[in-house]
């Protein structure tokens, strides 16, 4: 016996976007690429770099969320190769339905070859709004505080500077219906604040903008590859960089409540 099979009409209307969407998702792309093709004089060289990244996300309560993230992270530079590896547990609290707090620490080690390693603690604080919500769109303002404390593995002397970050994201659900079984697209622009940006010389980064396609499988796990650029800059080496970045990551999610939390 044959299934009734949707025809093509339908299955396109369930994946049309509204008009008033194109506009807003046209806005958000143009902001995201206007910087990408302009390049400072003091540009010099470019990097590509590979990010595999797992999520866990707890929802332990009502109001609370326990999350780590963790990365393996390979950079191809035209000065050599070197990895990062990543692990960063956090918390987050639902203040209200548009706003939480949250905070954590992440412990970075970079392994530059034959110079020398360094190891980074980096504690955080924070805070996000969603807001504003329109039809199917909401956009999240993410605003973090970080201390960071960088060692030279070699002598363990170390440098403490403090970053601003604020990042601006939303997420285009490619379908009207369905919540899981389906693609999104997931739009990022993030801008870094330094702060000694005399004692910090080695790399400062400057913006980030970032572009991607993930797939929702259920209420647990959700999958997204995100492609980002950024510019860097490093005084010490008199130098900008452009770092091209593909971003492969694995979430899942944990739960105590029947009610479905908040995402992230």
């Amino acid at each position: 016996m044959k299934k009734n099979l949707p025809s093509f009409g339908v299955f396109f209307s369930d994946y049309l976007i509204d008009a008033k969407m194109k506009y807003l998702i046209a806005f958000f792309l143009g902001t995201l690429f206007i910087i990408l093709p302009l390049k400072s004089q003091t540009v010099l060289q470019s990097d590509e770099q590979v990010w595999l990244e797992a999520l866990v996300d707890y929802s332990f309560a009502k109001k609370w969320n326990f999350y780590t993230d963790a990365s393996y992270r390979q950079v191809f530079s035209e000065s050599g190769q070197w990895w990062r590896v990543m692990a960063r547990p956090s918390m987050k609290w639902k203040l209200l339905n548009w706003l939480d707090v949250r905070g954590g620490v992440g412990v970075f080690y970079s392994n530059f070859g034959d110079r020398i390693d360094v190891l980074e603690v980096r504690p955080w604080q924070g805070f996000a709004v969603v807001w504003p919500s329109i039809q199917r769109l909401k956009f999240t303002h993410q605003v973090r505080f970080e201390q960071r404390i960088i060692y030279n593995t070699k002598d363990w002397a170390n440098i403490n500077i403090n970053r601003y970050r604020y990042q601006l994201s939303t997420k285009i659900n490619l379908s009207k219906t369905k919540k899981y079984k389906t693609f999104f697209i997931p739009l990022e622009v993030e801008f870094f604040f330094n702060t000694d940006k005399e004692q910090n010389k080695l790399i400062q980064n400057e913006g980030r903008y970032t572009v991607g396609l993930g797939y929702v499988f259920d209420r647990k796990m959700t999958v997204d590859a995100k492609f980002f650029a950024q510019r860097s800059k490093s005084k010490e080496f008199n130098l900008g960089v452009s770092d091209y970045v593909l971003r492969l990551r694995f979430r899942y999610n944990l739960f105590t409540q029947p009610k479905e939390p908040a995402k992230l």
